[in-house]
């Protein structure tokens, strides 16, 4: 049975979800990430054939995941599926669909409203840097546990 109280039930949580976003704009200033990336230099080190598959291995499973959010949080459900006792990966997964959420309303109906483009636009960006980074991060320390 379908009811307003259902209706406004769900637009609670997107009414807080802008409040957050509005709020956040004043902040984001602080947290645009620059396109400057400088390389270290890292020593020549020698490695084995094993440890070079196993470098090669990793590199190209974060990139296979790491395309979208989607597959990011889909790579942290699997993981935790698989291994429950990497609590990490549960937390991963539900902050990792939280963001998705918070991306969805920057690109829906009532965010235009309220935020220019060019904002929502860099808080997406920042959004799906943020989570990009940190999976890089996580999902190494998985393949070395």
């Amino acid at each position: 049975m379908f009811t307003y109280k259902h209706v406004l039930y769900n637009m609670s949580g997107k009414i807080e979800s802008v409040i957050r976003n509005v709020y956040a704009q004043r902040y984001r200033r602080k947290f645009i990430i620059s396109e400057k990336i400088h390389m270290i230099e890292h020593e020549k080190v020698n490695m084995s054939d094993e440890e070079v598959n196993l470098i090669n291995g990793i590199k190209a499973e974060t990139k296979k995941y790491n395309r979208n959010n989607i597959t990011r949080t889909e790579a942290y459900r699997k993981i935790y599926f698989h291994h429950q006792e990497l609590h990490w990966a549960l937390l991963a997964h539900m902050v990792s669909r939280n963001s998705g959420w918070c991306m969805t309303d920057l690109k829906g109906e009532l965010l235009p409203h309220v935020m220019t483009e060019e904002e929502r636009n860099a808080l997406f960006h920042f959004y799906e840097t943020a989570n990009a980074l940190i999976f890089k991060m996580l999902i190494r320390s998985y393949f070395f546990m």
